[in-house]
């Protein structure tokens, strides 16, 4: 099996309301050449259980459960289990379009950038989301390798 282009590394903490949306988001992308790894921080509700349902629909799904509720260490922790090069923060309340992908690799290939903040005000992506408030603000994407170690860390 070859590795995907890119990983998303969603940390969630007690998200059974938002989690289910996001992966429903990701299992509809036009762009498919990737793989989700939740890293879950302790959650007390359902949210490992909602997400486990998304097995089928997501193929290159991975839960990992982290020894702390924090946010940076899970997303670290997601970074280190990352096969792709190319990481996705993003939160578990975020919403996202059917192209976002796909556009988002079409960015990456013409600007080849090493960290790429995004973001969006959310009345930009309210007609597509049924959770309030939708939110991009704090999605990023590094590049793996010397980069992410030594200019920036992902938290």
């Amino acid at each position: 099996m070859t590795s995907p282009s890119l990983s998303i590394i969603i940390p969630v903490l007690n998200e059974e309301k938002y989690l289910p949306t996001l992966l429903t988001d990701l299992s509809r992308q036009t762009y498919t050449d990737f793989e989700v790894i939740v890293v879950d921080g302790q959650s007390k509700d359902r949210t490992v259980e909602k997400a486990n349902h998304f097995a089928h629909r997501l193929p290159k799904f991975t839960i990992l459960k982290s020894d702390l509720s924090n946010v940076c260490h899970q997303r670290n922790q997601g970074a280190a289990a990352a096969a792709a090069d190319l990481i996705l923060f993003m939160d578990a309340d975020n919403r996202l379009p059917t192209y976002f992908l796909q556009g988002l690799k079409y960015r990456i290939d013409l600007t080849e950038p090493d960290i790429l903040p995004l973001g969006f005000p959310p009345k930009k992506i309210a007609v597509t989301a049924s959770l309030s408030p939708p939110s991009l603000t704090s999605t990023s994407i590094f590049k793996k390798g010397p980069t992410i170690r030594q200019r920036s860390r992902p938290c």
